[in-house]
């Protein structure tokens, strides 16, 4: 691949438009290398040309469709890829490629709505910053000069406060920077989360919304399984792809441990509960010999997952919202105390 075509890889946001585009095609019953020429010729991003042409041309070449998509710069996830080969082995691609549009979309939402709720709060830690900064090297620079002018003794607290606002004064660029990349930093992370891969992975690790990501991921989980069942797939191969689909780490090794069980000969129950999957999973692995009634509780559990996505959310939101000012009315407070108590000593060191 050129160095030009390095630069024009496709980013994880272009998933979405590529994949309906693959999956129009599809359904219109059109060649793939053909449709996907015709698509990357009327297509306005120039990342989603760059990335359907190399397709088509892999096509055309002869390469198998789960070898071109996979190798390829195809500007489509992991999930997406894991799903049509999932889709190439069972018979059903166009049925599950369309359920990972669906589910992109439920998810690009989820996650939308979990980065503007913390929006609010990282503006809060932000501004705060921003005015202690202030007061650190703007005022209470000028009180100190005035206790030295006076040759008045300062309180304990309003020495240390002194001593910080000292040495930020010796680098009066520093706490700007920090400001700065602190306000960068959080932009970085609500972006990483909400474009890359990784940055997804890492979000279900943070405190309170992480719960919310993980939630998340079990209801993929739950409907890319109960899909893959449904089209007559292996439940250990089902297993499998909806591992890799979830896009969550925690969850794909979960998947390969209790694949390793079920070789080993335990149930699909005993094999989750060995694994420690949530109770509510292992009691509907029972029913995995019964195709139509595994699939029914798989979408009911991902229907569950769901709900409690979204009510995780809530509550975190207002959680961290409530934290955020309860951190800029104490730093403020703080602050504004020492200083208060600071001027009372001055007063009474002058009347005195």
């Amino acid at each position: 691949m050129s160095s030009s075509d390095e630069i024009l890889q496709p980013r994880n946001s272009d998933t979405l438009p590529i994949a309906t585009q693959f999956s129009q095609v599809i359904r219109a019953g059109l060649p793939l290398e053909t449709g996907l020429h015709a698509l990357a010729e009327q297509t306005k991003s120039h990342r989603t040309r760059v990335a359907l042409l190399e397709l088509s041309q892999r096509l055309e070449r002869g390469e198998p469709l789960e070898e071109a998509v996979t190798k390829a710069e195809s500007g489509l996830n992991r999930q997406m890829k894991t799903l049509i080969v999932a889709g190439l082995e069972c018979g059903r691609l166009d049925s599950t490629l369309q359920y990972g549009i669906d589910q992109a979309q439920r998810t690009a939402s989820l996650r939308t709505q979990i980065w503007l709720g913390l929006s609010y709060p990282i503006f809060l830690f932000w501004f705060s910053t921003l005015i202690c900064g202030f007061i650190l090297t703007v005022v209470v620079p000028q009180l100190g000069s005035v206790f030295n002018d006076l040759d008045v003794n300062t309180p304990l607290m309003t020495s240390g406060l002194l001593s910080v606002s000292g040495f930020f004064s010796k680098f009066t660029w520093l706490p700007w920077f920090i400001l700065i990349a602190g306000g960068l930093a959080g932009l970085a992370a609500i972006i990483s989360a909400g474009l890359f891969g990784w940055g997804r992975r890492w979000a279900t690790s943070l405190p309170l919304i992480g719960r919310s990501f993980r939630l998340a991921s079990l209801m993929d989980f739950c409907q890319i399984l109960s899909l893959l069942t449904e089209s007559g797939l292996p439940f250990s191969r089902a297993l499998h792809f909806a591992g890799e689909a979830s896009d969550d780490p925690w969850l794909t090794r979960k998947c390969d441990r209790m694949i390793k069980s079920l070789q080993e000969g335990a149930t699909a129950e005993e094999a989750a509960i060995k694994i420690q999957f949530p109770s509510t999973l292992c009691q509907a692995f029972r029913g995995v010999s019964s195709s139509s009634a595994f699939v029914d509780s798989m979408r009911g559990l991902a229907d569950i997952f769901a709900a409690q996505s979204q009510v995780t959310l809530t509550v975190a939101n207002g959680m961290i919202a409530q934290l955020a000012i309860y951190v800029v009315l104490g730093c403020a407070g703080f602050i504004g105390g020492i200083l208060f108590a600071t001027l009372i000593h001055l007063l009474r060191s002058m009347t005195g």
